[in-house]
């Protein structure tokens, strides 16, 4: 394979270093801290010389050190490459474009040792595939962001948006169809797991659906694995949601007339076959992408890492925890722990919303679930953030088998909180109260 190499840009980021470095205390910034801004590192140089002196550059501006063709011309002893630099490199101005050439090349020189390496695994008797795809990604999405410390400044930016946001009514995290509950808890957080709790067969795909379908609507670019059920049905609830169709009479082929399913007149035919038409044609418009096969949590991962790097996606919703493969451990607890910390790592590393459906079976019917008794309930709820808890019994406010309250638990940001939302037994889509009472 043919050299990926631009020795030029290289000898230009060297030699701006040299030229233009000063250990004063100006305002402007010598181009060596900004090619260590860039994210500049030994790897973005190919040739051997080139990385060594690199290596001797930042080693001294680390310590303090002037770094000029006389300070580094006494540790590396390579009179010859530093004069070549300083009489090649006539302004330092150019420094940031050198970067950007050098980082290109960098990167394509990353890719093809990646696509040697992929092709030496499956090369391999009995290559594990899912490892190769798993590293493949992890490596692509290091490419495609190689900066990974971030200033102070950087980090306090962000508390300004996040201030700036809120004056304006805007949550922090990523927002619910329910906006009351939303502002309340200031959102799904990004940057780790928020699990969705409830009892089995209750409701919660039907409220996973109702997310989606907002955060289509809002335009936020989001990704759901249907995982306990068939892509179609999430995708069903989504269009009920919107369109107000009833996923039940769909799959009937009927209407429900007195409490009895009769079948259909052709308009009515007619009229349903249109709604989902319309919706489907809407959906494809908007930043939403559904995968629906079984997969390891190594999979998922790779997944969501290749979603947020080509479709910059923010929210995430998983349904369900339990249905997926498990890859790694040897009983339950460890196979859940393994995918539990997967799981919140790459929502921390891609800054994502993930929402989990899991399911809570060791707490008796009847009786509320609470904070204290998710203890020692699941190791998937270990180290979530947030904790959206589907109640479907046991507290007051639940007077029938369409009224349900969701709390939020386990929250580092906004104030943790409950609402009750009423489910529509036509769509099962639910709405909160409106101040005065009456739902919406």
């Amino acid at each position: 394979m043919s050299s990926i190499v631009n020795e030029e840009a290289e000898r230009g980021v060297l030699g701006s270093c040299l030229i233009g470095n000063t250990s004063g205390g100006g305002t402007t910034t010598s181009p060596i801290d900004k090619a260590i801004d860039a994210g500049c590192n030994e790897s973005w140089f190919s040739l051997a010389k080139h990385k060594l002196l690199w290596q001797a550059m930042m080693g001294m501006h680390v310590e303090g050190k002037v770094v000029d063709m006389v300070t580094v011309g006494v540790l590396t002893n390579d009179y010859e490459l530093l004069n070549d630099l300083v009489d090649n490199t006539p302004s330092s101005t150019r420094i940031t474009s050198y970067l950007a050439i050098t980082d290109q090349y960098a990167k394509l020189r990353l890719l093809r040792d990646i696509s040697e390496r992929i092709a030496d695994s499956i090369g391999e008797e009995g290559a594990d595939i899912e490892q190769v795809v798993a590293e493949a990604s992890y490596s692509l999405t290091d490419i495609s962001s190689h900066r990974n410390e971030r200033t102070l400044r950087e980090m306090q930016d962000d508390n300004i948006k996040v201030f700036d946001n809120a004056c304006e009514g805007i949550v922090s995290g990523v927002p619910l169809p329910w906006k009351h509950f939303s502002d309340r808890i200031s959102g799904v957080q990004k940057g780790s797991g928020c699990l969705l709790i409830g009892r089995d067969g209750k409701g919660k795909s039907g409220c996973i659906a109702q997310m989606l379908d907002f955060w289509a609507g809002e335009g936020i670019p989001s990704l759901a694995f249907s995982m306990e059920d068939v892509g179609r049905r999430t995708l069903l609830r989504m269009t009920g949601c919107r369109e107000w169709i009833s996923a039940m009479s769909v799959e009937k082929g009927k209407t429900l007339i007195s409490e009895r399913w009769e079948g259909m007149q052709e308009f009515q035919k007619q009229e349903t076959r249109g709604k989902l038409n319309k919706y489907i044609r809407w959906l494809e418009d908007k930043p939403f992408w559904m995968l629906e096969e079984k997969m390891t949590v190594e999979e998922v991962c790779a997944k969501i890492r290749h979603y947020h790097r080509v479709h910059k996606i923010e929210a995430v919703t998983i349904d369900g925890f339990k249905d997926i493969i498990h890859s790694k451990g040897r009983g339950d607890t460890e196979c859940e722990k393994h995918i539990a910390g997967a799981l919140y790592d790459v929502a921390k590393d891609c800054n994502i919303a993930l929402v989990i459906v899991t399911h809570i079976n060791k707490i008796d019917e009847g009786v509320a679930i609470t904070k204290g008794n998710l203890t020692g309930s699941g190791a998937q709820n270990k180290g979530a953030r947030q904790a959206l808890i589907f109640q479907d019994a046991g507290l007051s406010q639940i007077v029938d088998e369409h009224t349900f309250v969701l709390s939020c638990t386990k929250n580092n940001y906004g104030a943790g909180g409950s609402v009750v939302l009423t489910r529509d037994p036509y769509v099962f889509s639910y709405a909160e109260p409106n101040y005065n009472g009456s739902a919406r």
